[in-house]
């Protein structure tokens, strides 16, 4: 008998717990004669060892546990041990870790700092430097070393709103790989996300530099250390000297008039480096100017999951072409970037143009990666090099969706000199399959392939484009995302995006998070949240999940009942239609036929928690839509404009009678039989 994968809030001792009820999971591996009976959870100050809590022996197989407004402490260490009682009477025990980090902006209020740019137009403006000192003593003597990042979306909107927003360096030296923190983030209720970082590794004796290149609105950094006496020590952007500067190397990374541009670019000079900016002892502040500080945002969540590098790829295939440029093809589309090995004397510019696709003559193809705003809006980065040496380059605050990457101002490029960086979300990318068939097993490959590259912070549309996360979009493939990948911190994130982004009115925005206001209103993307939801709780089972969202969820179901006219149909709510479709749908039928299972899902999560009023209110509104739908809009067999959308959408959704279901669905084969394909959108 082993118990195993002991997990607070899903993850394995994590040091940056943001809620006074935390989640406790686990997994049990026993004979097949042997089950779980019962499981007891005792909670431990790890400093004091004081006992904060005691759930008692529970006599259930459940493997999973909130417990409740817990008297947790910021910045602290816990342990808890778990007791698992069996069928045949025995008792197995475990025990784990976990940390504290911050709960609200109450405890992190006043330190934070903003970008420096004033007065200079936004397309001309660039990162901010922030850097500061503090002392550490004996690295020897510190058991915990701790800093919290807090940081917003970033300055400019929807053109900051996908990229990275800060780079953090402690001596020199980055402290993680992350691509992507604190991720997509809506501007409108002023919403931060803290990342814990442990910097022990990092330190030295004596002073020690902090260092963040950064792009948000606001951003923050506090630092705990904790010494084997017992003391600890606080270190935050008000203690000591803390300084910021504009630019340096990041002469450009966005151009304002374009919109979408936003992380597909790069240009690096790598001349105008702050050579250590991020040392102990940096002296040169001509530039520099004193921080000042300002009031904390309005919410302070924690950041439990970045996006970084998974995979690595070299030696692509080389073609060079006459005139000095090279294709270099990785053999498949995915997102992330190139690292390069750059050679040439200093102040050689070099450029990396990135695409899906090439010509006929083998050159990259620049439209299959663009927006509306065409070679405008080409993912590429610049650097230019510093020295005669060689040095290598990889973008900070850019990524970008590609197969092949067009080298040019090094003519003398090889393969060694280039490596592939594949990046996503931290969701659990060893999912394994194999099956006898090829076809299908390249088939799920392919699938595969497209999640990882989508799966960025929210599920993005695609990684090339609009990488935004549009609601039907990630509806359509979240059955199998959320069976393949561990996405129950990733929707948790996402879904606080989306009730940010929640209209005044209840209506949820077809896609979130957006920085502007989204000027249409498409019921089948929205109700696609709560088609995720589902799959989320079918997948997981975390009654929390559903408990914090059935509020936002029951707004909307309040907006839908609002928009409701006399004849019980809505009109109007339906911009994108069945998106691609061959044949189009009415609208109105598909827009209504939508509003009916929002109000199917909702009836189904208000049963869950235990709501009867408000799942029997539910069920009575899915009635009479559906009573209305087939009186205004069913004719004889068919619906609306007798499409394949329109019978998958009556058969899906159980529109249809009953007693029409099978002459439906033979109806639907025949079409299928005759087209040879599908013809929904």
């Amino acid at each position: 008998m082993t118990v195993l994968h002991l997990l607070c809030e899903y993850l394995p001792a994590p040091i940056g717990v943001g809620t006074r009820s935390p989640r406790f999971s686990w997994t049990v591996d026993t004979e097949k004669t042997l089950r779980q009976t019962g499981f007891r959870i005792e909670i431990f100050h790890a400093a004091t060892k004081e006992k904060i809590f005691d759930s008692g022996f529970a006599e259930t197989s459940a493997q999973m546990f909130r417990a409740e407004n817990l008297p947790l402490e910021i910045q602290s260490r816990y342990e808890w041990t778990l007791s698992v009682r069996f069928s045949d009477g025995s008792v197995q025990q475990s025990r784990a870790e976990f940390e504290t980090s911050f709960f609200s902006p109450d405890d992190w209020f006043d330190d934070w700092v903003t970008p420096v740019w004033v007065h200079i137009p936004p397309k001309d403006q660039s990162v901010t430097f922030l850097r500061g000192e503090f002392e550490a003593g004996e690295p020897e003597r510190i058991i915990r070393a701790r800093a919290y990042i807090g940081a917003t979306t970033g300055i400019h909107g929807n053109a900051t709103a996908r990229m990275n927003m800060y780079r953090f360096r402690i001596n020199g030296q980055p402290v993680c790989d992350d691509v992507l923190n604190p991720g997509q983030l809506s501007p409108r209720r002023g919403r931060a996300l803290v990342r814990t970082f442990d910097i022990l590794p990092f330190l030295r004796e004596g002073k020690n530099a902090a260092g963040v290149i950064y792009i948000s609105a606001k951003i923050s950094i506090r630092i705990l250390l904790e010494y084997s006496d017992g003391i600890i020590r606080r270190f935050s952007v008000r203690d000591g000297e803390w300084f910021k500067r504009p630019r340096g190397p990041f002469v450009r990374l966005w151009t304002n008039e374009i919109a979408e541009f936003d992380g597909k670019s790069e240009h690096y000079d790598a001349r105008l480096e702050f050579t250590g900016w991020d040392l102990p002892g940096f002296a040169d502040l001509d530039g520099w100017q004193p921080v000042r500080c300002v009031s904390a945002p309005d919410i302070l969540a924690p950041q439990m999951q970045s996006a970084a590098p998974f995979l690595r790829k070299r030696n692509p295939a080389l073609t060079r072409f006459p005139d000095g440029t090279a294709v270099a093809d990785f053999g498949e589309n995915r997102n992330g970037f190139v690292r390069i090995r750059t050679t040439g004397p200093a102040g050689t510019q070099i450029r990396l143009n990135y695409a899906e696709a090439v010509d006929a003559d083998g050159r990259i193809d620049p439209m299959s990666t663009l927006s509306a705003q065409m070679e405008q809006s080409m993912h590429h980065d610049i650097f230019w090099k510093r020295t005669d040496a060689p040095e290598f380059y990889e973008p900070s605050f850019a990524l970008h969706g590609f197969r092949y990457v067009e080298i040019s101002g090094m003519p003398e490029v090889s393969p060694d000199d280039l490596e592939a960086v594949y990046t996503m979300s931290s969701v659990n990318a060893g999912f394994q399959f194999q099956c006898a068939d090829p076809h299908i097993q390249t088939l799920m490959e392919f699938c595969l392939r497209s999640c990882q590259s989508n799966l960025m912070s929210v599920p993005t549309d695609c990684c090339t484009r609009e990488r935004l996360g549009w609601g039907a979009d990630a509806a359509s493939v979240s059955r199998f995302e959320s069976a393949v990948f561990d996405l129950r911190l990733f929707y948790e994130k996402w879904f606080h995006d989306i009730a940010d982004d929640q209209g005044s009115d209840g209506n949820l925005q077809v896609l979130a998070p957006f920085a502007i206001p989204v000027s249409c209103t498409a019921l089948p993307w929205s109700r696609g949240f709560l088609a995720i939801a589902k799959d989320a709780w079918e997948q997981y089972g975390d009654r929390t999940f559903l408990a914090e969202n059935y509020p936002m969820f029951r707004r909307f179901g309040k907006y839908l009942e609002r928009i409701t006219g006399p004849d019980g149909l809505s009109k109007g709510h339906c911009a994108f239609s069945d998106h691609y479709a061959k044949d189009q749908p009415d609208e109105v039928f598909l827009e209504n036929a939508h509003v009916l299972n929002s109000f199917q899902l909702l009836a189904e999560f208000a049963g869950i928690l235990g709501s009867s009023d408000d799942a029997e209110f539910w069920n009575v509104c899915a009635e009479r839509r559906k009573s209305a739908i087939n009186r205004h809009l069913r004719n004889g067999l068919s619906y609306g404009n007798a499409t394949q959308s329109e019978a998958v959408h009556a058969l899906c959704f159980r529109i249809v009678p009953e007693s029409g279901r099978a002459a439906l669905l033979e109806e639907l084969c025949r079409q299928l039989g005759e087209d040879g394909f599908i013809r929904t959108g």
